[in-house]
């Protein structure tokens, strides 16, 4: 049985249209392959992720340069890397999110910081750039926004949000990517119920066949 962890970055929960499509979705693959599919879900709002500090800084440093970890830096890095554990383990990937002031919920980035580090999911040579360290896997972003962002809405250039989480994916993991939008989000009653229906189809769409591209 694969698990697929779904991440969800939104403090409204159940009541973000992120939140609600990513949800919709996952049933539609799980509902498809009730066999095959089990579903953990990380909460990142009821989530202590370990401070980026100092001490997780150090012991970073010191792994890079082959160095012994004292007992604080230790202690940090194993919180570092049961995250990233629960990250890497999963078979797929599903992230819900909000569109912030352009960019990505603050706690997602917090969350990417822990995750993504040198030794674990990558490495990096001057000559080569990144490699990934892990297996390629697939993650679908589900995303919601005010406006349209999407290519051609002519505010393409103010996503730093989506573009973001794809390159992140990309790079550091080697992930192949699908992007579901709930967008926008602030239109009349008419128009949310087109966009809502629209993307609803796309999800479903894209769970018959997700079992066959992870």
């Amino acid at each position: 049985m694969k698990t697929l962890l779904f991440i969800s970055c939104s403090p409204r929960g159940e009541q973000s249209n992120s939140y609600q499509l990513a949800e919709h979705f996952i049933h539609s693959v799980t509902g498809n392959n009730s066999e095959s599919w089990r579903v953990k879900t990380l909460d990142l709002w009821a989530q202590s992720l370990p401070a980026m500090d100092m001490t997780a800084s150090s012991a970073k440093y010191a792994i890079m340069s082959g160095n012994e970890l004292n007992d604080a830096e230790q202690r940090s890095w194993d919180g570092i890397k049961q995250h990233f554990s629960v990250f890497n383990d999963a078979d797929a990937i599903v992230i819900a999110l909000p569109m912030w002031n352009f960019g990505i919920p603050y706690v997602l980035k917090h969350y990417i910081d822990v995750i993504t580090q040198p030794g674990l999911c990558f490495t990096w040579d001057p000559a080569t750039g990144y490699t990934p360290l892990v297996e390629p896997k697939r993650c679908v972003l589900v995303s919601s926004s005010a406006g349209d962002y999407s290519a051609g809405s002519g505010h393409e250039d103010d996503d730093f949000c989506v573009s973001y989480l794809q390159r992140w994916l990309a790079v550091y993991f080697g992930y192949q990517v699908d992007h579901l939008s709930f967008a926008p989000t602030v239109a009349t009653a008419e128009a949310l119920d087109v966009v809502s229906h629209t993307v609803f189809e796309q999800a479903d769409a894209l769970a018959e066949q997700f079992y066959s591209l992870c």
